[in-house]
């Protein structure tokens, strides 16, 4: 890996100390062990920092000697499920969210936690640069998120590349080694890139097969009813139409957040609806939002505690919405209420799960976003069980080998462009045009990380 040096940045007490590194090396606050190594037909990069004190990290960053002809392309994998993400040269831009926007949408994307910036481009997990004249590709990777996410940052006046840890805050325990990098590049045909690179990661590919199906949302959204659901189903078994999959979307409870709550819509409950799609020979979905809840919800009047900081806006519930502290261990004990109900007493085969960014949004003294990310994501294969996730509104890295399917774009909408969120450049918007990029872009995830969801076709 062609990485060249470091900078490590952390106080002790009110001193700010600034450490640059090539090397192992040690002081009197901690020892930092740098190792390399041939793994999987690239090599891998690994950093460990074991603290002798308790200090709190500032800052650390990796510089490579890459240097990105003009004519190379890189991609820029986006934050979540929903941000774009392609395949751009050096000249590209990526423009900074309105400021107006940014109280209401901001949380969606890395707009509060990414030091955004002209001359600057950033992608989450993974990235790489395409030779124009060969077409192989140079993959840099994070093998784990589970210390914390991992950001390539490309400079354009300098043509570089360096690798920044989310770490801003963590503190870690002494004598205890934390990772800060766990890294892997690999320089082949983007196929053998990508196998060697989820090889290196350990990433098994899904168990699952690829699927079709049916979703309320385009045509109902939140006014879905029961009726509705039997309708559909009735008109595709009739025809003996071969998809898989019928699954109910966002509409069937009382509230965002009171999952176990049903609407008069769903007179027979959702146990009844699973029942009949079974009968007629599908598998049934559920859509839930395990880790937000709004502002009608029992959940917020109830149990105040619970509710951890505002997480978006949406105006098709109640406004603002919120996230949920998922370390307080009645939250755990809700979902897996919630989750035993919907997989096992109602018996849904698949869970379509959403707004999963929410779980991180505050940075935490003792965890980094990625961390608590990865603990979440682990928590939510375990109370599933052998059952199917689908995810979305997802940290993409944290998703792989955990989910079984995932969004890989943003939602499609009845135009190819939202020109008033485009004008003030949400990278997470509603469009067709962003959905069909970031599907296109992330193709190399498919089957490897986990069956992509292109979202639908309307």
């Amino acid at each position: 890996m062609s990485i060249v040096g470091g900078k490590l940045t952390y106080t002790k007490g009110r001193r700010k100390v600034v450490c640059n590194f090539e090397q192992s090396t040690e002081n009197e606050d901690f020892t930092l062990a740098i190792s390399n190594s041939p793994a999987h037909g690239g090599e891998g990069f690994s950093v460990l920092l074991t603290p002798k004190t308790e200090i709190t990290i500032v800052s650390c960053t990796l510089m490579t000697n890459e240097r990105i002809a003009n004519d190379n392309s890189l991609f820029l994998n986006g934050y979540q499920t929903w941000t774009d993400s392609s395949e751009v040269t050096l000249d590209f831009s990526i423009p900074k969210l309105n400021l107006l926007a940014k109280p209401l949408i901001g949380m969606y994307g890395d707009y509060g936690f990414y030091k955004h910036g002209r001359g600057k481009l950033q992608s989450w997990t993974y990235t790489y640069i395409r030779n124009a004249n060969n077409g192989l590709i140079t993959l840099y990777g994070s093998l784990s998120e589970k210390s914390g996410y991992i950001v390539f940052e490309y400079t354009k006046n300098g043509n570089t590349l360096s690798v920044i840890k989310d770490c801003m805050g963590l503190v870690p325990a002494v004598g205890i080694p934390y990772q800060i990098f766990d890294l892997f590049t690999v320089h082949a045909q983007e196929d053998d890139a990508f196998d060697s690179y989820f090889a290196a990661s350990d990433i098994q590919k899904p168990k699952v097969q690829p699927c079709t199906g049916w979703t309320s949302w385009y045509n109902y959204y939140t006014k879905v009813t029961q009726a509705n659901v039997l309708e559909n189903l009735k008109a595709f078994s009739s025809r003996k139409l071969p998809i898989d999959y019928i699954q109910i979307d966002d509409g069937f409870q009382q509230a965002v957040g009171d999952w176990l709550c049903i609407n008069e819509k769903f007179p027979q409950g959702m146990g009844f609806v699973a029942d009949e799609i079974h009968r007629a020979g599908y598998k049934a979905g559920l859509w839930l939002a395990p880790i937000i809840c709004e502002k009608t919800s029992q959940i917020y009047k109830e149990h105040p505690d619970w509710v951890l900081c505002k997480a978006g806006f949406n105006p098709g519930w109640s406004g603002v919405f919120y996230g949920l502290d998922f370390y307080n261990p009645e939250v755990q004990a809700y979902l897996r209420e919630v989750f035993d109900t919907v997989l096992n007493k109602w018996n849904y085969d698949m869970v379509k799960l959403d707004f999963l960014y929410a779980a991180c949004l505050p940075a935490r003294k003792g965890k980094t976003r990625g961390q608590v990310m990865c603990e979440f994501f682990e928590f939510l294969r375990e109370i599933s069980g052998d059952k199917i996730i689908l995810g979305c509104g997802a940290p993409l890295g944290c998703a792989f080998g955990l989910f079984d399917y995932c969004r890989v774009s943003s939602d499609v909408a009845l135009t190819w462009e939202d020109k008033f969120l485009s004008k003030l450049h949400y990278r997470e918007r509603v469009s067709t045009f962003n959905a069909l990029t970031s599907t296109i872009g992330r193709v190399h995830l498919n089957g490897r990380a986990f069956y992509s969801d292109p979202d639908v076709f309307v």
